[in-house]
């Protein structure tokens, strides 16, 4: 059977990437960071501080990793309602592999930081943002009991070592710990969030999801999936609406469609075959599907993909 999860994040092609390292010699201090499209991480490798959004306010503590999914708006601050802010903007990419101090590099710095993004290709079925919680918050505790904790070790020893090809190794360890981070979150007794990651944890809807992302050309019908699901049809329908969010079959034609993007934009495959593959044997059936899907041809996807 399929695995989902690795369908999914390989379909969306994550991409992380760690930026700036922060040093902080102050004992009251703000940093600010603009809204940008992407996910936003951050790790406290020392000290401790105060995460702010519209929303919400975190206490962080040393060995806290903190993700905002939407990448709004935040103050990380000692104390929480300090005022003097720097600004940091995580889409310049000055700031990318950057040293930043704050204050006297003198003395031990009261707070350590790494700060970094997880972006993927666009999509109108398939966001990081539309499934998870705006806030992910895991404490120095559940970091340690996980993979997390030797995966954090790697990046900040390359973090701080500089050696040659460090860039590729914090990317890649970057995206190895976003995957780790949602793996933790989908088995954490924390509370539920409504979304199709809320869906994987449920046996029955996870099973019909295994069978559509492990064979999309199949004709499925509600009824089949329900089958797989060991499920009344009725029961099932609702069951998947209520979790996923989207019925059965509407959700099959997105991950259709997210594949056949992925083929078009990856690979040199031509249209009709990317067709086949997602099961539409009509080149002129998909074409309408992909347009109603992403608003433009494949085609025009295609170039535009290329350019």
């Amino acid at each position: 059977m399929s695995d989902v999860l690795s369908d999914v994040l390989a379909a969306l092609h994550l991409r992380g990437t760690v930026y700036c390292q922060s040093n902080i010699h102050h004992e009251q201090w703000a940093l600010a960071f603009t809204a940008i499209d992407a996910a936003v991480f951050h790790v406290v490798r020392d000290g401790g501080c105060w995460l702010s959004t519209h929303a919400a306010q975190v206490q962080l503590g040393c060995g806290d990793l903190v993700v905002l999914t939407a990448g709004e708006y935040h103050v990380l601050s000692q104390p929480v309602s300090f005022q003097q802010m720097h600004t940091i903007n995580l889409d310049d990419s000055r700031w990318q592999n950057t040293f930043s101090h704050h204050g006297s590099r003198d003395p031990q710095p009261h707070t350590s930081l790494i700060c970094g993004t997880f972006r993927c290709d666009r999509s109108p079925m398939l966001t990081m943002q539309s499934h998870l919680p705006p806030l992910l918050h895991l404490s120095a505790r559940q970091v340690s009991e996980t993979g997390l904790a030797h995966t954090l070790a790697a990046l900040m020893d390359e973090a701080d070592a500089q050696r040659h090809g460090s860039s590729v190794m914090l990317h890649r360890l970057a995206e190895i710990m976003f995957i780790q981070i949602v793996r933790t979150w989908l088995t954490s007794a924390a509370p539920a969030h409504p979304g199709w990651f809320q869906a994987l944890r449920d046996p029955f809807i996870a099973a019909a999801l295994s069978a559509m992302h492990d064979q999309p050309q199949f004709p499925w019908t509600v009824e089949a999936l329900a089958r797989c699901a060991a499920m009344s049809r009725s029961a099932f329908a609702a069951r998947f609406h209520a979790l996923v969010g989207l019925s059965p079959i509407t959700y099959l034609t997105n991950w259709r469609m997210q594949r056949a993007a992925a083929w078009l934009k990856h690979t040199d495959l031509s249209i009709a075959q990317a067709a086949q593959t997602v099961g539409y044997q009509s080149e002129l059936a998909f074409a309408k599907a992909f347009k109603r899907a992403y608003g433009v041809t494949p085609a025009a996807y295609r170039r535009r993909a290329t350019t």
